[in-house]
């Protein structure tokens, strides 16, 4: 069954304070933890970093003394939550590993919300980000195999476990550019580059649509 927040009673605030063993989680094994372990624990910080940020501009900008006080109590609350979140990622993850976890996370984002967004012109928009998303991870990907070494060695050396074939896996399906892929297949499902469109609609649902992908 799945978990519905909205009829949930809730942990009274002052149950919900953490002290530093319940903070110290261990993280998960970079090279055993399944990727999509990965893209939830940094889809989760990401939100809870917005949360805190919300919050903190919210604290600065209103008068109400009764309302910061329970601002300050939610505030330390989930930097508490955030801080759990953020340290689930190893200390030995390389800065690479994470910036692949993060391009995995932009990639199926994005192509949740284009195949959910009813209006056509912004899931065109939508798809114009996921064609960046496709290159960064394919790219990011490859750099990851520089960086191993693994680009100079016959792909038959390789072990099956070999991070390096994970990461092909998501990123390089079909042996081509996920860019390119994704460009033919905009133009044989409406005709036309996208590229060089210069006439259409009103460019503000685009924006909407940009909003939405970083959030």
């Amino acid at each position: 069954m799945a978990f519905n927040p909205l009829k949930e009673k809730g942990t009274p605030i002052e149950r919900q304070f953490r002290n530093w063993d319940e903070l110290n989680v261990a993280p998960y094994d970079r090279d055993e933890v399944h990727p999509y372990t990965r893209t939830r624990i940094i889809l989760m910080n990401g939100i809870e970093v917005e949360a805190a940020m919300f919050k903190h501009q919210f604290a600065r900008n209103t008068d109400d003394y009764v309302l910061g006080q329970r601002l300050a109590q939610t505030r330390r609350i989930e930097q508490q939550q955030q801080r759990i979140v953020n340290w689930l990622i190893p200390a030995d993850e390389s800065t690479l590993e994470v910036t692949l976890g993060y391009e995995q996370v932009a990639v199926d984002l994005t192509a949740w919300l284009a195949r959910n967004e009813p209006n056509p012109t912004v899931r065109d928009a939508l798809d114009f980000a996921l064609i960046e998303d496709f290159d960064h991870l394919y790219r990011y990907s490859n750099l990851m195999g520089l960086v191993d070494g693994n680009m100079y060695k016959p792909v038959s050396a390789l072990p099956e476990s070999a991070r390096y074939f994970a990461y092909q896996r998501v990123a390089n399906v079909d042996g081509s550019a996920p860019g390119q892929r994704v460009i033919k297949q905009h133009i044989d499902r409406h005709g036309r580059d996208y590229r060089l469109e210069t006439e259409g609609p009103h460019p503000v649902e685009r924006f909407r649509a940009r909003e939405m992908a970083r959030a």
